[in-house]
């Protein structure tokens, strides 16, 4: 049986195909990845937060309503208050 070029060449084409993907799962086969501790309690408090309903959503809306009627005063005095005790504490 005789082999000519174009046979040849192809059999050595196909045996570096397979020769490359060898080294490449060879190379993939090393990484891996491994997640904290400390990282999963995040993740999972993250979910918690989340499902946590916003308890000052009412108010805000309250106030909206309010500004939008023209109804909503602001206390300067009890603001100013505030303000100086919040300086105070630090």
């Amino acid at each position: 049986m005789k082999i000519n070029n174009l046979v040849f060449n192809k059999l050595q084409q196909e045996y570096k195909k397979d020769r490359k993907s060898e080294k490449i799962r060879a190379y993939h086969k090393g990484d891996s990845m491994k997640i904290s501790s400390k990282a999963k309690q995040i993740k999972e408090l993250e979910i918690l937060l989340r499902e946590i309903p916003d308890v000052r959503k009412e108010k805000v809306e309250n106030i909206k309503r309010q500004m939008e009627s023209g109804r909503y005063t602001v206390d300067s005095r009890a603001v100013a208050r505030k303000i100086l005790s919040s300086l105070d504490k630090e």
